[in-house]
């Protein structure tokens, strides 16, 4: 893994991983790395592939939704589309930073082909690049814990990142009620 000399900037530029198709197990179309954002959610360092990520917003008002889960945070309007805003933090049982977010990651959960969600981030870290080397699986802890959105454990600078999978964590199958259709 290397951390590519590529830290995003509060403007990160949208649009980030559109041209490139998004691969599960990481890897780019020749098998080789991908690159990664990295995220601080709550107190825990996370990562995901920028082939999922459309744009990286300011924080911005969220209009709340009636009935939601407490994890649905409500939409926004990006461009006359509308966005549901999830707090992940929430929906993964983890503390919540003593300081406001900053960023709205939009993820395209299908490939850009529709079902946008926007995500809370405290923090924006940089982008890596990810070689399948650098993922370990799940631990194992012999207790009943799903662990369905992680795809594994990646080290950056010594600290335990979790490589997240949004199309699990937060697709139709995560098994919320937070699709409609």
């Amino acid at each position: 893994m290397t951390l590519m000399n590529r830290p995003l900037a509060h403007d990160a530029a949208p649009h980030l991983g559109r041209d490139r198709p998004y691969r599960l197990d990481g890897l780019d179309p020749d098998g080789t790395s991908r690159p990664c954002v990295t995220m601080e959610l709550g107190m825990q360092a996370f990562a995901l592939d920028v082939a999922m990520v459309r744009e990286i917003l300011e924080i911005r008002p969220i209009t709340p939704l009636p009935n939601a889960p407490s994890d649905l945070l409500g939409m926004i309007d990006l461009r006359g589309e509308s966005i549901a805003v999830i707090d992940v933090t929430a929906r993964l049982g983890l503390p919540h930073r003593a300081s406001d977010p900053e960023r709205i990651l939009v993820l395209d959960l299908e490939g850009g082909h529709g079902a946008a969600i926007g995500v809370i981030a405290d923090r924006v870290l940089n982008v890596i690049d990810l070689a399948p080397e650098d993922i370990e699986p799940p631990p194992d802890t012999r207790i009943d814990w799903s662990c369905n959105g992680m795809l594994g454990i990646i080290r950056i600078g010594g600290r335990q990142t979790i490589l997240l999978d949004p199309t699990r964590l937060l697709g139709r199958d995560a098994g919320d009620g937070l699709f409609f259709g």
